[in-house]
């Protein structure tokens, strides 16, 4: 809006002026903005969209019930492979003697201890009690006739699957039983003993650590 203003020219006619009231150009504050206008989608294109979307949901539905169905036996039976690993058995030799009937080879139980940390727990403990590697090694220290600081850094901050001794003998492995920790695995397995020493060693042979013979009638008589 404009406000007519008279003033006097100097040779006294008369001087109209007018004040600007809005922007620099004379048009009202705010005026002359450019103003997008947003259309809606058209039709088509969201039929396409969603026909893209259910294209890919059937897609994924058709594939997983291919898997399921037509390859679920097959894809099972190959995992269980994957997973199986296939151990042959360690199994007893016969005793070989002299002729005087004394023992040359035999075979003698022996015993692997394998510690679960995890799992630590005494007879008599309530199910959500567990106890410290300290705790355990201390009992089994004197046991294994080891100090506890070296069965405390075998096992260190592992959970499970720690072995702490091999090559027990019977009578040590039932001492471990009778502690009744549990946590504590013994894994029992057939040692070859040569009481003899090496006076037949030459003819007796001997096994290695995969119990394979590897002379002497240890080989020979094998399949015996």
């Amino acid at each position: 809006m404009e406000q007519p203003t008279t003033r006097h020219h100097p040779n006294g006619r008369p001087w109209r002026t007018a004040r600007k009231l809005g922007g620099g150009d004379g048009r009202p504050r705010g005026h002359g903005r450019n103003l997008v206008s947003l259309l809606p989608p058209s039709s088509n294109r969201l039929i396409g969209v969603y026909g893209l979307l259910c294209l890919a949901l059937a897609g994924l539905s058709v594939r997983l019930v291919w898997l399921q169905v037509v390859q679920g036996e097959a894809l099972k039976a190959k995992a269980r492979t994957i997973q199986t690993q296939a151990i042959k058995p360690l199994g007893t030799r016969r005793t070989i003697v002299d002729r005087a009937g004394r023992m040359v080879a035999i075979d003698e139980e022996r015993f692997t201890l394998w510690a679960h940390p995890h799992y630590f727990s005494f007879l008599g403990d309530g199910a959500n009690i567990r106890r410290s590697p300290m705790e355990v090694t201390g009992k089994l220290a004197e046991v294994l006739a080891r100090p506890q600081t070296e069965l405390l850094q075998a096992i260190g901050s592992r959970k499970s699957g720690v072995k702490l001794a091999t090559n027990l003998d019977p009578e040590t492995a039932h001492q471990v039983r009778q502690l009744q920790i549990s946590g504590l695995d013994l894994e029992a397995y057939p040692q070859r003993i040569y009481p003899q020493g090496t006076l037949f060693s030459n003819v007796v042979g001997f096994l290695n650590l995969d119990r394979i013979p590897q002379a002497g009638l240890e080989q020979s008589r094998d399949q015996d």
